[in-house]
């Protein structure tokens, strides 16, 4: 079976080493594997970054995470489609978890992990996999699944049936693409199938991210209402 991965890229040199270090080194049994970053006109090397670890480079005609996810989506091979972000990190069994986990059960149209800082202080890091992740397990439990851009896979024949991502949202298009999904069948989260990423959010304020992230859980998730911005980081 062939998996594809997608990477939505802005001038990430700084950190898409490593993240594609960690896709080079997945353990793939009965398993192919593509890399699809797409990269919104950087300015640095991230593209030649890209090309040297041998993945298929889109650049995008602009900016917009929603539009560089539906890029890379529409343009995977495989039958199961997976997301992470250009500053992070994957366990070498990342890939394989995600795709036994979708065949375990019929009707398991997608599936989701929590998330880990790799680079930040020792309680970020345990609020971002113990209290961020009971949010998302307690979301999955409620049928309010909500991905996170970084540690996500579903099967491509779903994510077509549900139309894809919402190209004009300008953040949490991965939460509108997991409530979507929702509808076509079972999302799942697995405590389990950890993403290591990096804390340059948090650099923004604690409070400020809070706020910000609380807001557009409730405007998404339960008010159906559009997202507010983030502010670009990179």
């Amino acid at each position: 079976m062939l998996i594809s991965v997608v990477v939505p890229a802005i001038n990430e040199q700084n950190y898409i080493r490593a993240s594609l270090d960690s896709l080079r080194s997945q353990e793939l049994h009965n398993l192919e594997m593509e890399i699809i970053v797409v990269d919104g006109r950087s300015t640095d090397r991230t593209r030649e970054i890209a090309r040297e670890y041998g993945a298929r480079v889109i650049v995008q005609p602009q900016r917009g995470v929603a539009q560089a996810r539906q890029i890379g989506f529409e343009a995977a091979r495989g039958q199961v489609i997976a997301s992470t972000d250009a500053d992070s990190i994957v366990p070498p069994d990342w890939l394989e978890r995600l795709v036994s986990e979708l065949q375990k059960e019929s009707g398991v149209v997608g599936v989701y992990g929590p998330i880990r800082l790799y680079d930040g202080k020792v309680y970020e890091d345990l609020f971002s996999y113990y209290v961020a992740g009971t949010y998302l397990w307690v979301n999955a439990a409620i049928n309010r699944p909500a991905f996170s851009g970084q540690n996500f896979a579903v099967w491509r024949a779903a994510w077509e049936r549900v139309g894809g991502f919402d190209t004009d949202w300008v953040s949490a298009e991965d939460i509108n693409l997991s409530l979507k999904m929702a509808r076509a069948g079972r999302v799942k989260f697995c405590w389990d199938i950890p993403v290591y990423t990096s804390s340059r959010r948090t650099r923004e304020g604690y409070k400020r991210v809070f706020a910000h992230s609380i807001s557009n859980y409730l405007r998404v998730t339960w008010l159906k209402m559009p997202p507010l911005p983030f502010k670009d980081i990179r």
